[in-house]
């Protein structure tokens, strides 16, 4: 590439990014969150599939990923890389088109390209078929180039020179000046003897391997991309055998004296449909294709993620295919399907881009003919790109994404034909330019209007596309929990996991999958199972319920279909407590397994001495005329709970065996609440086994210490022994005895189901 494509290039990317940039920091919609959820797993250490659930392949996510490894955790960071990518794509564009139409054409086509992508409402940006346009590209721009290098630079036949001569004698050339017929003799040995003009064979198979690879990249995105990656591997062969001339009928151009094998061109008379080097170089395409597809399966089998993965396909082709689109959110009323809904969703599409579609209609019609040796090649690439659409059910907008490189040539190729006549160029530069802006204006410009002029601050404009909330619960786990705490969102929300950086205990990080009305099938149900175990084995630190959704794919707000699942609403009431609403989503956390918040029976389950039950065989040290009795606390709008009262300083010693494993001293301590208002400085309470000081702390009595205080302490550097356990009470920091009846909340002695004291586990 020549500087003056370099700098082409850079100014294609620079104008690009300088469209989207006003939209980089724009919210991410559900799609978005998915990708970026499982982008962030991948990001560290997950496996595609095993890890990781969703209806796309997974290099969507790797792309994710990318952009978070890249920019952080943020919003602009997927769109910024898309930009990047749609630029790259413009590049990639412009290099098909260049040898068909001339750079300046070309290159309008791979920037119109480039804008059109950017142009799409934020919601639908950083999608698959954005991202594999870049691939299908390259494969293209690959195939096509042994094709391109073996001919002349021109495609197309009718633009070659013609001589007149005998048409029924094609072993003898056309007439030539006298001065020229020996130098067509020499000619036609030199090609046979130097074929300089020929691209090394070693580059032409390298490039047709490194095609193959750039369209299995672009499968792996999304599966339904495999309609187009066909269809223009086979629309490329189709080119190559009408580009691919026998050389042996080389003749020589009048207007160049010496007869120069760089200025050979061939005789559309004699040109042969030589078929071997075209289905060589698809072959080649062919082996590099299917060399990354294995390549990509062993690592799927060294990740453990194999399985995983030919189980998904298995969904994705056989049930999948069967879902049942939720009506209420179709464009017609009480319209389940097609084919209404596929007309409108197609009316839609053609009313947002009328200039490109009819424009780019109009060049392929005039491709076609003409006979323009690209013409098949560029219909076929727009026709599958389209049909590829209506496999997916609701024809979300992104799904037409995968049109615009053939659109983009086809106003190229229209363009071009007219070419002669000025103001029908610059007519199509207006109609194009016009329809790109106007996009930008109505899918961009208007929502985001009120954010980027400042009418709107960040949270308002969030809160109006219905992510203030996923931001906000996204950033309350966060800031409760650590980067090795484990969350789960029930609904359609996965992009909390990116926000609050946390990751799932299960594959499945929203609801589709398991929700989605797709008849009897033997997927679902194991599904549902396998989360509640996955649930069992590494309980949550937060679970979040959902409780208003809408999805293509859901019937029911996820809060009803939460408690028709068996096991789900039950683990949810049995170990977790509602902490807090915020907005659509109700947030659970897991309950320690040592909690009195625990239905009794659990607590009792883990027990292994209850110290309030031996209270009458321990020595007790009462503070003067002070005694330590059991008595029940009550706090707030809590039930009361079983509590030993100590006024400092008293003391309680316990002679107890303590159990082999993960040994624990639990207990919740408070001030009794009537003393509350009697002033003092709070108690101290501690803890010692055989003498040994193991746990101190400090009740206050401000309004801000009026709550039971847990505690466990580890005391598996014991386990086995028989121990004196005491505990004890004293005063304030001012040795101020007011109010100080201190009291220790379900004391006991408990064994941790887990690998420690502090473990999140639940106890079944």
């Amino acid at each position: 590439m020549g500087k003056v494509d370099r700098l082409s290039s850079l100014l294609m990317i620079a104008l690009v990014l300088l469209a989207a940039a006003p939209f980089f920091d724009v919210p991410m919609q559900r799609d978005q969150g998915v990708y970026a959820a499982c982008g962030s797993i991948l990001l560290h250490g997950g496996a595609p599939y095993r890890d990781c659930w969703d209806t796309k392949a997974p290099l969507t996510h790797y792309t994710y990923a990318l952009a978070q490894a890249l920019f952080g955790i943020n919003l602009a960071g997927p769109v910024i890389l898309s930009a990047v990518m749609a630029g790259l794509t413009g590049i990639v564009v412009w290099q098909i088109a260049r040898g068909w139409f001339g750079d300046g054409i070309a290159w309008g086509g791979g920037l119109a390209y480039s804008l059109l992508l950017v142009s799409i409402p934020f919601d639908m940006n950083a999608q698959s078929e954005g991202f594999a346009n870049l691939f299908i590209a390259l494969g293209v721009w690959g195939i096509l180039g042994g094709a391109q290098d073996r001919s002349s630079r021109s495609s197309d036949f009718s633009r070659f020179e013609t001589t007149k001569g005998s048409s029924e004698n094609k072993s003898a050339l056309s007439p030539l000046p006298p001065d020229l017929k020996s130098g067509a003799s020499k000619l036609r040995s030199y090609i046979f003897t130097t074929p300089k003009t020929q691209p090394a064979t070693s580059m032409r198979v390298v490039t047709a391997l490194g095609a193959g690879a750039a369209l299995a990249i672009a499968v792996l995105y999304k599966y339904t991309i495999a309609l187009p990656v066909i269809a223009v591997t086979a629309a490329c062969v189709l080119y190559a055998r009408h580009v691919t001339g026998d050389m042996r009928y080389a003749i020589c151009d009048p207007r160049y004296a010496i007869c120069d094998p760089r200025y050979a061109i061939c005789d559309p008379r004699y040109a042969t449909r030589d078929m071997r080097s075209a289905m060589r170089d698809t072959l080649y395409a062919a082996l590099g294709f299917f060399a990354l597809l294995a390549v990509f399966t062993l690592y799927l089998l060294s990740r453990g993620a194999l399985g995983f993965a030919v189980e998904h396909v298995t969904f994705m082709l056989t049930e999948f295919p069967k879902v049942t689109v939720n009506p209420t959110l179709l464009l017609f009323p009480g319209e389940s399907g097609p084919p209404l809904f596929y007309l409108q969703r197609t009316m839609q599409q053609l009313a947002r881009l009328p200039a490109m579609y009819a424009l780019a209609l109009a060049g392929c019609a005039f491709a076609i003919w003409k006979r323009r040796a690209w013409a098949w090649l560029l219909t076929l690439w727009l026709a599958s790109a389209l049909v590829a659409v209506y496999p997916q059910k609701v024809m979300t907008l992104y799904h037409w994404t995968l049109s615009l490189p053939p659109l983009a040539l086809g106003v190229a190729a229209l363009a071009w034909e007219v070419r002669q006549r000025r103001w029908a160029v610059a007519a199509i530069v207006v109609a194009v330019a016009a329809n790109i802006g106007f996009r930008f204006y109505a899918d961009q410009w208007l929502i985001s209007k009120p954010y980027l002029t400042g009418q709107q601050t960040r949270s308002e404009f969030y809160a109006s596309q219905a992510i203030g909330d996923e931001i906000e619960v996204a950033e309350y786990v966060r800031d409760r929990t650590t980067r090795d705490d484990l969350i789960w969102v029930w609904g359609n929300h996965s992009i909390t996991y990116y926000w609050a950086d946390r990751g799932s205990p299960t594959r499945f990080i929203f609801n589709s999958p398991l929700m989605a009305a797709i008849g009897e099938n033997e997927f679902q149900p194991r599904w549902k199972e396998e989360v509640l175990a996955a649930l069992y084995e590494n309980p949550p630190t937060y679970i979040v319920i959902t409780w208003y959704d809408r999805t293509w794919f859901d019937f029911k707000n996820p809060v009803d279909e939460f408690a028709e699942i068996p096991g789900y609403q039950y683990f949810l009431d049995r170990y977790y407590r509602r902490e807090a609403f915020i907005g659509r989503f109700a947030v659970h956390r897991l309950t320690p397994w040592w909690s009195r918040l625990n239905p009794p029976d659990l607590l009792d389950s883990v027990t292994a001495t209850d110290l309030l039950a031996e209270l009458n065989r321990a020595t007790l040290t009462p503070a003067p005329n002070q005694p330590i009795e059991a008595r029940d606390f009550k706090l707030h709008d809590e039930p009361a709970i079983p509590t030993l009262l100590m006024h400092p300083e008293g003391r309680a010693a316990f002679n107890i065996t303590l159990p082999d494993g993960v040994v624990c001293f639990r207990s919740d301590l408070a001030l009794d609440p009537q003393s509350w208002g009697w002033g003092g400085d709070g108690a101290s309470f501690a803890v010692a086994v055989n003498g040994e000081m193991v746990f101190e702390q400090m009740i206050g009595n401000a309004e801000t210490d009026r709550f039971w205080q847990p505690v466990v302490i580890d005391l598996s550097a014991w386990a086995g022994q028989t121990v004196t356990l005491t505990l004890s009470t004293g005063p304030g920091p001012n040795s101020d005895f007011t109010g100080d009846l201190a009291g220790w909340g379900l004391p006991r002695v408990v064994v941790s189901p887990g690998e420690s004291c502090e473990a999140k586990v639940v106890k079944k």
